[in-house]
């Protein structure tokens, strides 16, 4: 049997420096039969010199207005790859040079839905202080076992079939969700009895930091839609989700500590 074509779909906007790492990191893979397709929101600086500066025939660029919905982006790339599966990279992250390869290895599995550990690096100081994540295999039930849990995979991570991922219709790109549209995913891919296989390999590199869009305002809007969306499958646990609640008081707490930062700062100026 011959290797499955991956493609690989990166959206990015304004990070032309960040976005060169993950697409070297691409480039430098050891499995060699992938397309990669960045997906452009109109960046302003020169990510598209960038992109066409590789000159490479497997590299795609596609330019589109997401209008800050990167699920837009995330299924533009969908709709015109090639592959028969589907890799995720945000343009700030990177993979090692086993990554697919691993991955493919484990494909006869003949499971839907593949993903990774990760290490996390902090941008603000990108030389790279790294941290080990510690992730785990779903459960069989991965539905109830995601609701109750949380969040198990890294977007970054995540290698998907894409005929599977087209029966969800992709990612939902409704803006209350922005910033929890891939967890929605996952989630949509369970309920729909897609099988999840966990690699406990470390060969993601996730950047984190203050241009992050989880550390926004955002995420308290997301995490409030999300509850009212699973609300009914919410009550049915066994026990209410402690991440969920956890996670809103992360945010609100986040929110206010901004607030309080910013009063002190304006005082110290007057």
């Amino acid at each position: 049997m011959s290797p499955p074509l991956i493609s690989v779909i990166i959206p990015t906007y304004n990070r032309a420096l960040m976005l060169k790492t993950a697409i070297d990191s691409v480039i430098s893979q050891s499995y060699t039969n992938w397309e990669l397709i960045v997906i452009d929101n109109e960046s302003t600086d020169n990510t598209l010199e960038l992109v066409l500066s590789y000159k490479h025939q497997n590299i795609k660029l596609v330019t589109i207005r997401n209008n800050g919905i990167i699920a837009r982006s995330r299924n533009a790339g969908i709709n015109v790859c090639l592959g028969k599966y589907v890799a995720f990279l945000d343009s700030d992250d990177w993979w090692e040079c086993q990554k697919l390869e691993n991955v493919v290895n484990e494909m006869c599995t003949g499971d839907d839905v593949y993903y990774t550990n990760y290490c996390r690096v902090d941008s603000n100081s990108y030389r790279h202080r790294k941290d080990s994540l510690s992730l785990r295999q779903v459960r069989k039930d991965a539905y109830v076992d995601l609701l109750q849990n949380g969040n198990q995979l890294a977007c970054s991570t995540v290698v998907i079939k894409k005929e599977v991922l087209q029966t969800v219709n992709g990612f939902c790109e409704e803006n209350q969700l922005v910033t929890m549209e891939d967890f929605d995913c996952w989630l949509r891919l369970a309920r729909a009895g897609a099988s999840f296989r966990f690699l406990n390999s470390c060969d993601t590199n996730y950047t984190t930091g203050s241009h992050n869009m989880s550390r926004s305002p955002q995420q308290i809007k997301a995490l409030t839609y999300f509850r009212k969306k699973y609300a009914q499958d919410i009550k049915s646990l066994r026990y209410p989700p402690l991440w969920l609640i956890v996670a809103q008081y992360r945010s609100i707490r986040s929110r206010w500590w901004a607030y309080i930062t910013n009063y002190i700062h304006i005082k110290s100026i007057f």
